[in-house]
């Protein structure tokens, strides 16, 4: 079969909402979508439209040729435009060589601006907005009594939630040779890791202090759970919880208080009314930092954490937080398709890609290598999870080859949870329209 577009993902928590939003209204205008996790490597794919979660260079149109041929028609969705100071100068992970010839999406006028900078025409540029904005726009969140009892929570308590960007590269570290080589990102991981243990202490010790507070953390993507686990005494355990499940906005709008260090769901806080409070145990240079979070609170101290913690977020309007994301009464998703709908109608030569040249001899036979590698991990890891046989094998594939295709297969229940919601969403915006 053929699909109009294929959409790929690759961290279900920051996107699969999203996409299934897109999915649920290209299907609405008449469109076949297929939805496929980029990570597990499917088969080759015929498609019109290739709609990509990210895109940088030209090892990217690997994928494309061995998946779904020579196509020309690609949108970059860009899950990762927003970046620390220091990335201006150094790799930003903006498109280069070929890449900055296909589509990419832009949150806002910022990005817009940076796109272009980097060498990609302007029609080739969708100005939408982030589409995991548009459940905060109108929102159909579970209640706090609802969560509780999902997750073993006291509902009585008061709610502590931080949001972590504290990034462990997923236990995978870029050489100075890669392509994808970035110094700033390099010390980010190193500052992460020293202000992970001073941050563990500092929750200990809320903990200890205040007995009618639970604490949940809420992980980075690519942070592995070995690093946060089992940090705490046995007595304020129980209140401590890892829990990366469920849209992060669902998390903001039910928690009692929420802190953050350097994420940009930070946005979604801000725009839920419950401010930009940063938790700094150590300093982050300048350059590590982002210059829409230059103006947010920011908590250096232990003791400041612990009487702020009894507070009230606040909410201050910030103008340059603003200027990252299109935020007029749109919805992205919508502008989304509308641009992928262009992008269809083109000619199949639209992005004038030449693959000949992109991919030479060697690039096509490392496709076919390590296809048969990232299979058999994939099939090792999924394959250790169900077996009691092969239990003790499953550490070993999860932490030390690919770690990512554990925390990213998907279960039924995930996406039903992801398919309700969106409907949720949808029924909400019918029933207000009428």
């Amino acid at each position: 079969m053929k699909y109009d577009f294929a959409i790929s993902y690759e961290t279900i928590t920051r996107e699969y909402a999203s996409i299934t939003l897109l999915k649920k209204e290209l299907e609405r205008r008449g469109y076949s979508v297929l939805v496929y996790q980029a990570t597990a490597l499917t088969p080759r794919i015929k498609a019109e439209v290739v709609v990509k979660h990210s895109f940088y260079n030209d090892d990217d149109f690997k994928f494309i040729y061995y998946v779904f041929g020579k196509n020309q028609k690609i949108l970059n969705l860009r899950w990762e435009e927003i970046f620390p100071k220091g990335s201006t100068e150094t790799a930003k992970y903006l498109p280069k060589e070929s890449a900055v010839k296909i589509s990419h999406l832009a949150w806002g006028a910022r990005e817009k601006e940076d796109l272009i900078q980097a060498g990609v025409e302007e029609k080739k540029i969708a100005l939408t907005g982030a589409i995991n904005l548009d459940f905060i726009r109108k929102p159909v969140f579970e209640s706090k009594d609802r969560i509780a009892l999902k997750y073993g929570l006291d509902g009585t308590k008061k709610w502590i939630l931080f949001i972590s960007s504290l990034n462990s590269q997923g236990g995978h570290r870029f050489k100075k040779t890669d392509k994808l080589y970035n110094p700033v990102v390099e010390a980010f991981v190193e500052l992460s890791g020293e202000t992970r243990k001073e941050m563990l202490v500092w929750f200990e010790k809320a903990l200890k202090q205040y007995d009618d507070i639970e604490l949940i953390y809420r992980p980075h993507p690519e942070e592995l759970r070995q690093e946060i686990e089992d940090s705490f005494s046995d007595d304020v355990a129980d209140r401590f919880h890892i829990i990366s499940e469920l849209d992060i906005a669902q998390w903001i709008y039910i928690s009692d208080k929420v802190y953050n260090w350097n994420s940009t769901s930070g946005i979604q806080s801000y725009m839920l009314g419950k401010g930009l409070d940063f938790l700094c145990p150590i300093e982050i240079p300048d350059f590590l930092q982002y210059e829409m979070y230059d103006s947010c609170k920011k908590i250096k101290d232990v003791n400041d954490f612990l009487n702020d913690i009894i507070s009230e977020n606040k909410n201050e309007r910030n103008d340059v937080l603003e200027s990252f994301y299109l935020t007029d009464n749109g919805f992205a998703y919508e502008k989304v398709a509308d641009y992928l709908e262009y992008l269809y109608n083109q000619p199949k030569d639209f992005d004038g890609i030449n693959y000949d040249e992109v991919l030479s001899f060697r690039p096509k036979i490392e496709i076919i290598r390590n296809r048969f590698f990232r299979n058999f991990f994939v099939f090792m890891s999924k394959a250790s999870m169900k077996s009691n046989l092969l239990k003790p094998l499953h550490r070993i594939f999860r932490l030390d080859y690919r770690p990512m295709e554990r925390r990213n297969i998907i279960t039924d229940e995930k996406i039903k949870y992801y398919e309700d919601y969106v409907e949720k969403f949808l029924a909400a915006q019918v029933k207000n329209d009428g």
